[in-house]
C-alpha cells in the first residue's frame, strides 16, 4: 500500500509531533510501502523529520504557503490564495454538493495531484482542523483538502480529530462539511465535545470511532520512562491567537509574567517551549522576559529541532504550564506533571484522562492567584502524580498505536 497524509501544518510543532509519530507507525506496517506527507511548507518537515526511506514530501493540494516575506513571495501567496479559495473552492463545494466525485488538476498542484492518484489510502492527521472558530463556515485549508481527499474516490479516513466548534451561515457550505464527513471511512476523534458537536449537526456516518491524539503514541516511541524529576525546570508554553485587543494582551502578559516571578521565587529557573515558527510568539516571549523581575533565570528553549528532541527536553522539566495544546499533551504523553490553560474544552479532556482535572482551568479565568495555589499543590504531589502519569501514558499510547494499526488490518 501507499499512504498519502494530508494536513500537517508544518510551522506547528504540535502538527509536526502529529506526523513524526504516523510516519514512523506507517513505515512499521509491513504492508506499507511507501509514504507520502503533504504539508503546507513540506521543506520544514524535510529539516526536522527524521530521515526514513519511501518517505516523500509534498506541498498542499492548495499550494498557497509560499515561504518568505520579500515582495515577490508575499505577491506569490496572495495571488495563489486568490486562486484556491476565492476561485477553486466554489467550484470544489458546488462538486461535491452535487456528488459529482472527479478531480481535476486544476483544483491542486501537480505534486498533490500525482500523489494522490498514485496512493492507495489517505488520511487526515489529527488535531483542530474541521472548525470554523477562526475561519468562516469552517473554510479553510484543511477542509479544501478534504474536498480534494472526497473527490479522488481514494478511501479516507480523519485520524484523531477534535471537530468544533461549528457555526455555518450558509446551508450549502454546511452539507459540504458534513458530506465529507460522513463520506470517510472512519472519523476517529480524540475529545468528548466532538461527539456532541457532530450531533447537533446532524452527523448521521456510522464510521465515528473514539482515540487518543497522536502524540499520546510517542510514550512509546522515545526513552522517556521513569527519568528523574529533579531537574529545577519549570517548562511554559504560551497561546495568543484569542486575545481580541492590545488591552487583553497585555493583561495575558502582565499575567504570564507574574507567573514567571512566582516559579523563580519557588527556586526554579523558566523555559519557554515556543510551539509556532512565526515570530510573533517568539516577541510575546521576549515581552514577557522583560516584565519579570528575574529574567535571567528564564531561557527559550530552541524547538526547530526534530521533534524527539522537543519531546526529550520536555520530559527534563520537573514541571510544565501550557497553553497551546499540544505542549499540554506532550506534557501528559512525558508524564511531565502540569498545569493546563485551556483555551478549547479539549484541553480539558485531555487533562481529566489522567485525573488532572483540578490542574486545569479556562484561560478566560486563569489567574495569578488561581496559579499559586495550584502550582503549591502541584509541588507537593509531583512525583506520585508522575508515576500514575506514568502509567495512563503507558495505556493510552498502546491504544493509539492499536487504533492506527486497525485501520490498515
Amino acid at each position: 500500500m501507499k499512504i498519502l497524509i494530508v494536513g500537517n501544518w508544518a510551522t506547528n510543532k504540535g502538527d509536526r509531533a502529529i506526523s513524526s509519530f504516523l510516519v514512523q507507525q506507517l513505515k512499521s506496517i509491513p504492508q506499507i510501502e511507501k509514504v507520502y506527507v503533504s504539508a503546507t511548507l513540506p521543506e520544514y518537515l524535510k529539516k526536522y523529520m527524521e530521515p526514513l526511506d519511501n518517505v516523500e514530501y509534498i506541498p498542499f493540494g492548495c499550494d498557497a504557503f509560499v515561504e518568505g516575506n520579500d515582495f515577490f513571495s508575499k505577491l506569490r501567496r496572495k495571488i495563489k490564495q486568490w486562486y484556491y479559495f476565492r476561485v477553486m473552492f466554489p467550484q470544489l463545494i458546488k462538486r461535491v454538493n452535487c456528488g459529482e466525485r472527479r478531480l481535476s488538476k486544476s483544483f491542486c498542484c501537480s505534486k498533490f495531484f500525482s500523489a494522490i492518484q498514485d496512493c492507495d489510502f489517505v488520511l487526515l492527521t489529527g488535531g483542530h482542523h474541521i472548525t470554523s472558530l477562526r475561519e468562516y463556515d469552517s473554510l479553510h485549508s484543511i477542509t479544501y483538502e478534504l474536498g480534494l481527499m472526497w473527490l479522488s474516490k481514494k478511501p479516507y479516513s480523519l485520524w484523531a480529530q477534535t471537530i468544533g466548534p461549528l457555526e455555518f451561515h450558509e446551508e450549502r457550505n454546511k452539507q459540504y462539511v458534513l458530506k465529507l464527513l460522513e463520506g470517510a471511512d472512519s472519523v476517529f476523534i480524540r475529545d468528548e465535545n466532538s461527539s456532541v458537536i457532530l450531533q447537533q449537526l446532524g452527523y448521521q456516518g456510522q464510521n465515528l470511532k473514539k482515540t487518543y491524539d497522536s502524540v499520546f503514541g510517542v510514550h512509546e516511541m522515545y526513552p522517556l520512562h521513569s527519568k528523574r524529576r529533579d531537574s529545577g525546570i519549570v517548562g511554559i508554553s504560551i497561546f495568543y491567537a484569542n486575545l481580541k485587543d492590545d488591552r487583553q494582551l497585555q493583561a495575558y502578559l502582565d499575567t504570564m509574567a507574574e507567573v514567571c516571578n512566582y516559579i523563580i521565587q519557588k527556586g526554579y529557573s523558566v523555559r519557554f517551549f515556543p510551539m509556532e515558527t512565526e515570530d510573533q510568539e517568539l516577541q510575546l516571549i521576549n515581552q514577557i522576559r522583560n516584565k519579570a523581575v528575574h529574567s535571567d533565570r528564564i531561557d527559550v528553549f530552541n524547538t526547530n529541532i526534530s521533534t524527539k528532541k522537543h519531546i526529550l527536553a520536555v520530559s527534563d522539566c520537573e514541571m510544565f504550564v501550557g497553553h497551546k495544546t499540544h505542549s499540554v499533551i506532550i506534557s501528559l504523553a512525558t508524564a511531565t506533571p502540569l498545569i493546563a490553560i485551556c483555551y478549547h474544552p479539549k484541553t480539558a479532556d485531555f487533562m481529566a484522562l489522567y485525573e488532572l482535572d483540578k490542574y486545569a482551568i479556562a484561560d478566560c479565568d486563569f489567574t495569578s492567584t488561581w496559579f499559586f495555589q495550584q502550582f503549591d499543590d502541584l509541588e507537593k504531589h509531583k512525583n506520585e502524580i508522575h508515576q500514575k502519569m506514568e502509567q495512563y501514558s503507558k495505556k493510552y499510547s498502546a491504544k493509539v498505536i492499536a487504533d492506527l494499526k486497525d485501520i490498515f488490518a
